[in-house]
Formats: structure tokens, C-alpha cells, sequence
């Protein structure tokens, strides 16, 4: 299970656009956190910070976009047939890819919420505190995983 797991994240990795998605969160959170800074009256920095500077809706449309070509590119480069004929089962190899997902998840949004609060340090910082109040950090974190 555990070779699956690593040939699967290998894939994952080595594939262009999981950088460029990435690059992609970065630039969106930046944007959004320069336009709080700018525009506060349009995008509090308080609910926008609270959303990871709007990275969140677009890491749903990643994974979506992920789990697709995780299965298509099996057939594309024809690798399929390795796939099925291995020693590992059928459900096995959905299992790893599951696995990979969440695990791909995770990373984007464990990273977008680290930036997020980069972002608020660096540009909108005047604008609220986070370290004082524990209802703040209990809503974001709620709002997010809970």
C-alpha cells in the first residue's frame, strides 16, 4: 500500500500543475490582500483574512481538477493496464489515490492558511488582531476543518 501511495504522490508532484496551482493560491491571496489593504471598506481584511484571502474556493476547484486527471492520466499515457495487472487490487489502487488526495488537500490548505497569515502580518496587520482574541482563532479554524 505504502508503494502505491509514494508512485501515486510521485505522479502527483512531478506533474506541472501542481506547481502552477499553487503559484496560482499565492497570486490569488496576494491580490485579495493587497485589495484589503487598498479597499477595506469593499474587502475587510477581518473576513477576508478569515477565508485565507479567498484561496479556499479555489483550492475546491484544484482538488476537483486533481481527482479528475488522476484517473485520465492513467489512460493517456497508457499505463492503465500496468495499473491493473500489479499484484495490488483494483480497490487498493483507489484507496492510494483517495489517500493522495487527501493528502494533496491538506498540503494546499495547511499552505494557504500559513500565507494567509503571512499576508496578514506583512499587509493588513493595523487593520485587526488575531492574537489576542481566542474567538477569532476558534472561528477561523471552526469555520475551516470543523
Amino acid at each position: 500500500m505504502m508503494t502505491l501511495y509514494r508512485q501515486e504522490l510521485t505522479k502527483l508532484f512531478k506533474k506541472k500543475s501542481t506547481i502552477w496551482c499553487g503559484l496560482i493560491l499565492a497570486t490569488v491571496a496576494l491580490i485579495f490582500a493587497i485589495l484589503a489593504r487598498i479597499k477595506p471598506t469593499i474587502f475587510p481584511a477581518k473576513t477576508m483574512f478569515a477565508a485565507n484571502f479567498e484561496a479556499q474556493q479555489f483550492i475546491v476547484f484544484f482538488m476537483v481538477a486533481a481527482a479528475a486527471t488522476m484517473i485520465t492520466m492513467e489512460f493517456q499515457f497508457g499505463t492503465i493496464k500496468h495499473v491493473l495487472t500489479q499484484r495490488y487490487s483494483r480497490p487498493l489502487v483507489l484507496v492510494s489515490k483517495w489517500l493522495v488526495l487527501l493528502t494533496y488537500s491538506l498540503l494546499l490548505y495547511v499552505g494557504s492558511s500559513l500565507f494567509a497569515i503571512l499576508l496578514k502580518v506583512c499587509l493588513v496587520n493595523d487593520k485587526f488582531a488575531i492574537f489576542t482574541r481566542a474567538k477569532f482563532w476558534h472561528d477561523w479554524f471552526g469555520g475551516r476543518w470543523w
